[in-house]
């Protein structure tokens, strides 16, 4: 019977494409080889924003809120006055009915609530937006109402408590003009003169301003002493608290530093006052640290020798200078606004913004929408629905929650906001936070949100964390809901002066953007200056103790420029990643990450922090700390930083004015290749150092990345200054710790102060490749202080680059090989492959994973020859068809690993001691069911080769299997109890090399050979739909079933439990990736005259 017509078959068309190399599609037809940014030749971007273009649907609506009126018809010539979306509109019922474009007047002020009632359609959005051609200046949305009324000068009767009355003006609003709870009522007021606003301050102590761009906490006070439990007591100050009355400090709240890790700012209440110890009882939430329960006691004093640093608002007393105001919630004059101008003047007359609306546009659970073309101002920073964690809390002027799909903000300016774009699906969690989330945004479900664009946006003075953030979830326990967050892009805006007052959580990385769990993402083009916390935040594949799978992850961050990041918080990055990838971090940009010294001496703020990230690939990046002439033993503290993770190589960038280049844990399976290192003045290179405060609060104590100091490669960096060491026993050049008789802190350092000594001593623990690169005299920049990173004239730099393979994320890849030379032992191939499962429950714990080393029958270090892929290593194995195969078993892929991680009776992830072995049955592996798969390889036969295997697993009645056939053609055989088949391809075995895919779908009952370039003939097999492949034979690489051995070398295998459109991606997004990508070019696109030039750009010759 003809396979075409079975019914419940499988037919595999192989299509070959070919040449004797890869002829790649040109990698400018995607998104991810484009700049988004205007880029200099010196190593420099700009915001380089696509022009705003006026789009509208077929029925168009008009709206004019100083002279439309809801009984108009909404035409150009009568608009409307409001929305039909505004909960105060006055529109007949289904006026909105079929309309796809809402055009809001340019130069008038919308003032209201409009919340989505309706989705659009896929290639037919319902806008928001604005037509230049209607209106002059700009289609204004504002979350604020204007203060109208008449100020009256206070007498002391008619502001108690305030000094100096006669300068103060007071307006009776009622306890009612703001409904939002008690404790957050009128948060926010600006005033409109002279084309700008200035914010004023609720009242305070002190009345402070930034004096120093780099601290801004130069103006506030500082705490002497905590007496209390951990994050729970008495913070003193006598000199400012003490001898005030009783209840100088009802209704107040400090912003405050703490004594952890992160010391992050945040708003907390005072509870309790104390005029004679002048001391205010606070309680900060989880995560903030005063006394360590480790030092001291909770009832005496503990002096806090760090600078935590707090101020006083929301304290009428406090009401003593210009630009400052009370609102008396419910004093003697319960309703009343006390002000004092900035200017001292007489309020009657002045143009006053007070905060009403926490979000003007709300999209719930509706999809297909696009915002565009609108100014945002003046939000509410609380409703009193405040959610929890901060995203939920967020007040942004646009958000989007829950199932919504296909939903775009573009072109728009957010300025004076709380946050400016916030999107998530209902997130996963029990108890009171989550109880208290659902009030604001419903019940969690199993929300699918997806295709997220915030794009050409311009955010200017952001109060809050996250002036953009999209945020996705995982899932906590088997069967709780969670929300699922898909593809993202967050393109070409631009975010200036961000997260200074960040909220309530101690451990917030106050992000300018962020983007959290999507499963596909593209971040590229975005500017930041002046954030308090990170420049971007990201987070792939899943957080940390979670049991959900992730089928794919893919995040691609490039082409950002971040700048005077990290000035609120500590222990995080101006760029950061954690968990998993692949992710790819390539010409960005991020200089003056900066930290607080809440926790240590030293700021630690990091330009590029890779915080338990796994899989991640970082080239072409230019990280840079801040010279100050008037300061010359000023540094940034750490260019490139990464705990807990392995698989993150780091190759061909830029570091530049560092007390530390390179610092953290070493991880394992990773590279340090081909970067210029200049002017560090501690060390080169730093890694596992036994008490490490930022690897220990990950849980690394350097022992992981110790075990892993064998599978790393560190070779052909170019390194110039003079470092003079850190701590005692640290190298001046560089050190490695790790290795001694005690896991731990009890672990050795090994110390180099030349780049000879670091070398011997990476040698010693047995490095893979640990020749390091080179120490110069002379400076291989240009003029890096002067921003400009190219390589001088004579660089050591030039030609000591490297060619590095950078494979494209798929889907559920259960197996990949680089086939690199250079171990102690030949006979093991190393795993490379990173697929969260449902075992990767706790971050700790990855590492034991089963990594899927391959083991070979036989090898020297001879047996490894140098491949096209990379130029750095012996990157390519040779078979010699008659001796060598290499084995994963069976037993190895699925065994039972004991892990200190487990499932609690409740689902969720607890610890376990002793360790709780884990089964291997439900791990994905190799062995291959009914399930979608993919094999891709990079070989070269030898010339006239014929019938050797290149990968399978089969025992003989099931399985699967791609090799070369007697006559020298590609072959791909699958097997199963009810049958198989062998499928042919081109013949590859002409002593050339080859890149080949197998795709099989068995959902579509398809598959596809791809071999270089050429398509060839189909061939089809019939197979029944659900007949298995499984079995318990052993993967073998280099050896077909019958025992025939492959003749030949490979450079590069992977195995994927999916397809290419599984992993939302094509064969020819693959090639130009892999072919003609980023990697193979420098910061500004150029592909490289002969050998890449070491650092983030090539030399101009």
């Amino acid at each position: 019977m003809n396979a075409r017509h079975a019914a419940g078959t499988l037919l595999i068309v192989l299509i070959a494409l070919g040449s004797a190399a890869p002829v790649p599609a040109r990698a400018d037809q995607f998104s991810w080889s484009r700049p988004h940014a205007t880029v200099l030749p010196t190593g420099n971007l700009q915001w380089r924003p696509e022009p705003f273009v006026y789009r509208a649907g077929q029925a168009v609506r008009y709206i004019d809120f100083d002279t439309g009126d809801d009984a108009n018809p909404g035409s150009r010539q009568r608009p409307w006055k409001r929305h039909p979306w505004d909960a105060a509109a006055a529109h007949a019922a289904g006026a909105d009915r079929g309309v796809d474009t809402y055009v809001f007047k340019r130069g008038v002020i919308y003032r209201g609530e409009i919340r989505a009632a309706a989705s659009g359609e896929p290639g037919r959005p319902i806008r928001l937006t604005s037509d230049p051609s209607w209106g002059e200046g700009e289609a204004l949305l504002y979350g604020s109402v204007r203060l109208d009324g008449t100020w009256r000068r206070c007498t002391a009767a008619e502001a108690p408590g305030i000094p100096q009355p006669e300068k103060v003006w007071y307006l009776d609003l009622g306890d009612r003009f703001d409904t939002d709870s008690k404790d957050t009522r009128l948060s926010a007021i600006w005033r409109i003169a002279d084309g700008r606003a200035v914010r004023l301050a609720i009242a305070r102590d002190p009345d402070w301003t930034i004096t120093d761009p780099d601290d801004p906490f130069t103006g506030w006070y500082r705490w002497k002493t905590f007496t209390g439990a951990v994050s729970d007591g008495w913070l003193a100050n006598p000199e400012h608290l003490a001898g005030r009355a009783g209840d100088f400090f009802d209704g107040g709240f400090v912003w405050t530093q703490h004594r952890n890790l992160m010391g992050s700012v945040h708003k907390v209440k005072i509870q309790r006052y104390d005029p004679a110890a002048g001391a205010v009882w606070i309680d900060s939430p989880g995560g903030a640290q005063y006394r360590s329960r480790w030092r001291g006691r909770p009832d005496e004093p503990f002096e806090l020798d760090r600078p935590i640093h707090y101020y006083v608002e929301n304290v009428r007393a406090c009401l003593d200078s210009p630009g400052e105001y009370f609102y008396d919630v419910d004093g003697p004059h319960a309703g009343r606004l006390y002000l004092r101008l900035d200017d001292d003047s007489d309020p009657n007359g002045a143009v006053l913004e007070a905060a009403q609306v926490r979000s003007p546009i709300g999209i719930f659970d509706r999809s297909h929408i696009e915002v565009s073309g609108l100014t945002f101002r003046f939000n509410d920073d609380d409703d009193g629905l405040y959610g929890w964690p901060p995203y939920i809390g967020a007040s942004p002027m646009v958000r989007i929650v829950g199932n919504c799909t296909g939903v775009t903000v573009r072109h728009c300016r957010f300025i004076d906001v709380m946050n400016a774009v916030v999107a998530f699906p209902r997130p996963t969690g029990v108890g009171g936070p989550a109880q208290a989330s659902q009030r604001d945004i419903g019940a969690f479900a199993d929300d699918v949100m997806g295709d997220i664009v915030i794009a050409d946006n311009d955010v200017r003075n952001a109060d809050m964390a996250g002036a953009i953030w999209v945020n996705g979830a995982g899932q906590g326990a088997a069967g709780e809901a969670w929300g699922r967050l898909g593809h993202v892009d967050v393109l070409r805006n631009r975010v200036v002066n961000s997260g200074y007052r960040p909220g309530r959580s101690p451990t917030s990385s106050i992000p300018a953007i962020s983007v959290v769990l999507a499963e596909t993402a593209e971040i590229a083009g975005n500017i930041v200056d002046t954030s308090w916390g990170n420049g971007i935040f990201t987070l792939g594949g899943k957080p940390n103790r979670t049991v959900n799978e992730v089928p794919l992850a893919r995040l691609l961050i490039h082409h950002n420029q971040l700048d005077n990041t990290m000035l609120g918080c500590n222990d995080y990055g101006g760029l950061e990643l954690f968990q998993g990838g692949p992710a790819y971090i390539y010409n960005n940009v991020s200089r003056n990450t900066v930290g607080t010294q809440t926790f240590t001496p030293a700021n630690l703020g990091y330009n590029l922090y890779l915080d338990g990230a796994f899989k991640v690939y970082s080239f072409n990046n230019i990280l840079a700390g801040k010279v100050k002439p008037d300061r010359p033993d000023s540094y940034g503290h750490c260019g490139y930083f990464m705990v807990f993770g392995f698989l993150d190589h780091l190759f061909n960038n830029t570091i530049y004015h560092f007390e530390y280049g390179l610092n953290g844990s070493s991880g394992n399976r990773s590279c340090i290749l081909g970067n210029v290192l200049v002017d560090c003045s501690k060390s080169f290179l730093g890694q596992n150092r036994p008490g490490d405060v930022s690897m220990l609060f990950g849980g690394d104590t350097g022992e992981m990345g110790r075990l892993g100091i064998p599978t790393m490669a560190y070779a052909s960096n170019v390194f110039h200054g003079a470092p003079r060491g850190g701590r005692e026993g640290e190298g001046a050049f560089g050190f490695v710790g790790g290795i001694g008789p005690n896991a731990g802190g009890g672990a050795k350092v090994h110390s180099g102060d030349t780049l000879e000594e670091l070398r011997e001593a990476l040698t010693a623990m047995n490095c893979r490749l640990a020749t390091l690169g080179v120490h110069v005299e002379d400076n291989p920049l240009t003029d890096p202080a002067a921003f400009d990173y190219r390589p001088a004239a004579g660089s050591a730099a030039t030609g000591r680059g490297v060619t590095f393979f950078v494979p494209w994320g798929l889907a559920r890849v259960v197996g990949e090989w680089n086939f690199y030379g250079g171990g102690a032992d030949p006979t093991v191939v190393l795993g490379e492959h990173f697929y969260m499962q449902s075992e990767h429950m706790e971050r700790g714990m990855y590492y034991f994973i089963p990594r899927n080393d391959l083991v070979l029958s036989t090898a020297a270090a001879g047996d490894y020859v140098r491949g096209p892929l990379e130029d750095w290593i012996d990157g390519a194995l040779r078979f010699d068809g008659v001796s060598r195969w290499a084995v994963l078993t069976h037993e190895e892929m699925s065994r039972p690993v004991p892990y200190p991680f487990t499932l609690g009776g409740d689902g969720r992830v607890v610890e376990a001691d002793p360790p709780v072995p884990f089964p291997g049955e439900p791990r994905r592996t190799l062995d291959m069911d009914t399930n979608n798969f993919l094999i891709e390889v990079y070989f070269r036969c030898r010339d006239g080769h014929a019938g050797g295997g290149l990968a399978g697993k089969t025992d003989g009645a099931a399985g699967y299997e791609l090799g070369v056939d007697s006559q020298g053609r590609l072959a791909l055989t699958l097997r199963s109890p009810a049958g198989g088949g062998t499928l042919t391809g081109p013949a590859v075995n002409d002593g050339q090399w080859h890149h080949a895919i197998a795709e099989v779908d068995r959902r579509l009952a398809v598959a596809a050979l791809y071999v270089d370039g050429e398509r060839a003939p189909a061939s089809e097999l019939g197979m029944a739909g659900g007949a298995s492949l499984s079995n318990g034979g052993d993967f073998i690489v280099g050896k077909a079933a019958d025992g025939r051995c492959f003749a030949g070398d490979i450079d590069f295998l992977r195995i994927s439990r999916g397809t290419l459109a599984d992993a939302r991606t094509t064969i020819e997004e693959l090639y130009a990736w892999q072919f003609d990508g980023p990697h193979l070019r420098d910061f500004t696109g150029r592909r490289p005259l002969g050998r890449r030039d070491a650092g983030a750009l090539e030399a101009d010759r």
